[in-house]
């Protein structure tokens, strides 16, 4: 059984979009969908929503469709770490996508053919998209691994996902450690920033958290080198993300499987330029570090 989990809000346009591209996906007829709408914030909201809820109520092409409506404004993170606790007390592995993600042919097809690949290899997720890596030349393979989960087009199973501990409760001996901050790091050192943002209560994101969680597990997600998502949601309509063309990517059309790559073990050229892709400036990071040992001396 295919499970997909799609989560809306307030963007009719874009979640029209997705919907279109979702049912032209080979497996789309196979696939049972579930559809978490948020609840509006304000009245102005509830036109977009409700919109937004009738193109969801009329949607076919697959095998079954199941549309959970929310009944007041729970926001991104809590919508989609309570939608998927629900799902996975039936399911052992779903595929997650967002209302402004556009998926390539292929992409079902991927995400089923890599979550059995990878399912006891020790991998925490799979990722549909990728950023603009640099592949080299002798690499050839069709998917690469890194230590970061990815947030646009997703998967996983359903022991990784109960692994994780949305507290946070260790944070306050991780950040006091160089070492594993530096670890932490490794594959962008916006990271740190992010998860400390995260537990002073100035973002809310259940990503930093499911990255965090891999890394205290030590497993690692498996990217395509070709992205088989679109992500259309870089425009500024987004709850976390402003106007930006730097992500933008044209997807292919499908991975082939039979080139999945075997070992787990991260390749250092592909983490380079993949870490690269995600590194703050100097600016920022000088002022991120003076940021976390102010919160050091805060909690000693």
């Amino acid at each position: 059984m295919i499970t997909i989990a799609l989560f809306v809000y307030n963007r009719p346009e874009h979640t029209h979009r997705t919907l279109l591209a979702l049912q032209r996906a080979k497996y789309a007829n196979m696939s049972h969908l579930y559809i978490f709408s948020d609840g509006a914030k304000s009245n102005r909201d509830k036109y977009m929503v409700d919109e937004v809820r009738s193109i969801c109520s009329s949607v076919s092409g697959f095998a079954s469709v199941e549309v959970v409506e929310r009944q007041s404004n729970v926001g991104l993170a809590h919508n989609i770490i309570s939608g998927l606790d629900y799902l996975f007390k039936q399911k052992d592995r779903v595929i997650v996508l967002e209302d402004d993600l556009l998926v390539s042919y292929g992409f079902i097809e991927y995400m089923v053919d890599a979550l059995e690949f990878y399912r006891n290899k020790g991998v925490f997720s799979i990722s549909g998209y990728t950023p603009n890596v640099m592949i080299p030349v002798n690499y050839s393979y069709s998917t690469y691994i890194v230590p970061r989960t990815c947030s646009w087009g997703w998967a996983t199973w359903k022991e990784k996902w109960n692994k994780v501990d949305w507290n946070v409760s260790d944070f306050n001996s991780f950040i006091c450690n160089n070492n594993l901050i530096n670890s932490f790091n490794k594959a962008g050192n916006d990271l740190t920033p992010m998860l400390l943002k995260q537990q002073l209560g100035i973002i809310n994101s259940w990503s930093i958290r499911f990255t965090y969680a891999a890394f205290k597990l030590n497993e690692p997600s498996v990217y395509p080198i070709r992205s088989l998502i679109e992500n259309n949601g870089v425009d500024g309509s987004g709850t976390n993300m402003r106007y930006s063309n730097r992500y933008m990517s044209i997807p292919v059309h499908q991975i082939e499987s039979e080139y999945f790559v075997d070992d787990i073990s991260v390749n250092n050229a592909i983490l380079r330029s993949f870490s690269s892709f995600y590194d703050t400036s100097i600016f920022r990071s000088i002022i991120n570090y003076f940021k976390i040992k102010k919160y050091i001396k805060s909690i000693s």
